[in-house]
């Protein structure tokens, strides 16, 4: 009797240490298809930004930003016309009309600060839609530069607020006479460039909307309306002898 209970309890043993490699080595529901087994992050947009004549990000484009879907990533690709590896990366490569050997890649991963804030927060990067007006007027009034690539950027806040965004940008050097644009209200509108360094470009933005870099653009400076009319204002108010 003593020898049939030592047996049995090894068998025992046997069992539960094969169920515990076996539990050990085999995927979970949640561990399916090369997916990990950590919880899902949380969404990387608080709210559904929209570009400047655009529309907000669809629930594809936010599930592939939140949760890395392969599946999302390569419809929004096919939404956008971009590679896979441009919606994967949040990165530009390959604009439209563009020699590939003028092209300034453009990418954005790094964290960025919102009214001087950091914030965890992301800003997304897509082509711009061959339909809207900033598509073809990219290309148009480059002020005998060369453009280098052209985008739509959405920021995770409201217009008005100040997004500060670091763009990856490899071919830069950090001694290019480069101009960045914004589209707004139907023109091309100078944004200032907080920062350029080797492969690096730093924005503030206040506003979602259509953007292009330029290279060796020879934009003259803007005089104010008023100006130009203040000293006729003067002599005008001035009292007559």
């Amino acid at each position: 009797m003593k020898r049939k209970l030592v047996a049995l309890l090894a068998v025992t043993a046997i069992m539960a240490s094969s169920m515990t490699a076996f539990a050990a080595t085999s995927p979970s529901a949640s561990n399916t298809a090369g997916q990990s087994s950590a919880p899902a992050p949380t969404a990387v947009v608080a709210s559904t930004p929209t570009a400047s004549g655009g529309s907000g990000m669809s629930g594809a484009e936010k599930s592939a930003m939140t949760y890395r879907s392969p599946a999302a990533i390569q419809a929004v690709a096919d939404a956008y016309g971009m590679t896979y590896a441009e919606v994967a990366n949040n990165a530009v490569s390959q604009p439209a009309e563009i020699p590939k050997d003028d092209v300034y890649a453009v990418a954005q991963k790094d964290k960025i600060m919102i009214n001087g804030v950091p914030s965890t927060q992301k800003v997304v990067i897509r082509k711009i839609n061959k339909k809207k007006a900033a598509y073809k007027a990219a290309k148009t009034n480059l002020y005998g530069g060369k453009l280098v690539n052209y985008f739509d950027v959405f920021l995770p806040a409201e217009d008005g607020n100040t997004v500060t965004v670091n763009f990856l940008v490899p071919k830069v050097k950090g001694g290019e006479a480069l101009t960045v644009q914004q589209f707004v209200d139907g023109a091309w509108t100078n944004v200032a460039i907080s920062e350029i360094r080797k492969d690096h470009v730093v924005l503030d933005l206040t506003r979602s909307g259509s953007i292009r870099f330029l290279i060796g653009a020879q934009i003259p400076e803007e005089t104010p309306a008023d100006a130009a009319e203040a000293p006729k204002a003067a002599t005008a108010a001035a009292p007559v002898a």
